[in-house]
């Protein structure tokens, strides 16, 4: 980022005169040729990455799919992808907008921050959350969380599990956050969760769904960060699906959401597939990408999940004899 685009993105929102908006037009424009397209925040995650080109500024995006899906899961992964390669110095006023990593925010509606951490513990271990719970693993596992909680100690993530909030409260916390430690990514799971305490019937909720829709959009641009919003839709073939549908192909068309992903499982429960609807009617559905393995093709249709853990599995080994190595050398140096 130039130093002009800097100290424009740094002013006080409001009017901007033509010339301030065509610079920072500009500058991402330049951001996106230099860095070979990728001009957002990288999630670590191949089907993202490869069509958003990472998670952009003012961007707000959902990620939708039905109970059990492993929504939350890839929320997690995302958060903690992100906030494990921050680098300090990219806040810098004029460092390049394309970095490494960022800070995260996480409201965590549906669970307690303890339990978030369990299940990040878990998805970067490779070892079962009901294990971890139990006690049941091995020394070995238990060198894995311990070197894993160690590492997320020092990650800029930061998680709220405050329930029944209110988007003007979730606003102002994010706000507060942004002036304190840095805001990049604000992820949020669940929307459905924002919705007040009392009912209304179905049309309610939808119109209630979309104002919430519009106020984080709003933040997401005066703050200048990207918003995920985890969204649970209700199974296909009900009615409540195709409303479901209409409220994300609407919200698309006005421009209040810039991206809407899918995440379902076909018949093979080990695989989870991602795809990206476009505008237009309800149905339409973008290209279906891959989750997890970074090198595979961007265009098939699933991932073995067994293939990916095992991934995480051999760098979590060559983690554990990095420390190994280094205990050895401590000790060999403290008997001399």
């Amino acid at each position: 980022m130039n130093m002009k685009a800097a100290k424009i993105r740094n002013t006080e929102r409001g009017f901007h005169s033509i010339e301030e908006a065509t610079v920072l037009a500009l500058d991402r424009a330049a951001t996106a040729l230099e860095h070979g397209d990728q001009v957002g925040i990288s999630t670590g995650v191949a089907a993202f990455d490869n069509r958003m080109k990472g998670l952009q500024r003012s961007d707000l995006t959902i990620l939708a799919g039905g109970l059990g899906v492993g929504k939350t899961s890839l929320a997690t992964n995302i958060a903690y992808n992100i906030a494990s390669t921050y680098e300090r110095k990219a806040h810098v006023s004029d460092a390049p907008k394309v970095r490494r990593g960022g800070v995260v925010g996480f409201y965590s509606l549906a669970m307690s921050a303890e339990e978030l951490a369990t299940r990040i513990i878990s998805e970067q271990t490779s070892v079962p959350v009901s294990r971890i719970r139990r006690g049941d693993i091995t020394e070995v596992e238990f060198e894995k969380l311990v070197a894993c909680s160690q590492e997320m100690q020092k990650v800029p993530l930061y998680i709220d599990e405050t329930g029944g909030i209110s988007v003007a409260q979730l606003s102002a916390r994010a706000r507060r956050l942004k002036r304190q430690r840095g805001l990049d990514v604000l992820i949020i799971d669940y929307l459905q969760l924002l919705l007040p305490r009392q009912g209304g019937g179905r049309d309610h909720e939808v119109a209630e769904l979309a104002q919430i829709i519009s106020g984080l959009k709003s933040l997401a641009n005066e703050i200048d960060i990207s918003i995920l919003v985890v969204f649970e839709i209700h199974d296909a073939g009900t009615p409540e699906y195709t409303r479901d549908m209409r409220f994300l192909h609407a919200e698309l068309d006005k421009r209040t959401v810039d991206y809407a992903t899918m995440m379902g499982r076909p018949a093979n429960a080990d695989a989870v597939e991602i795809s990206f609807l476009d505008t237009g009617q309800v149905g339409s559905t973008g290209a279906v990408f891959n989750y997890g393995v970074e090198h595979a093709d961007p265009e098939s249709l699933t991932i073995d999940l067994s293939d990916y853990m095992a991934h995480k599995m051999k760098d979590w080994d060559q983690t554990i004899q990095r420390i190994d190595e280094n205990l050895r050398r401590f000790q060999l140096a403290s008997e001399s």
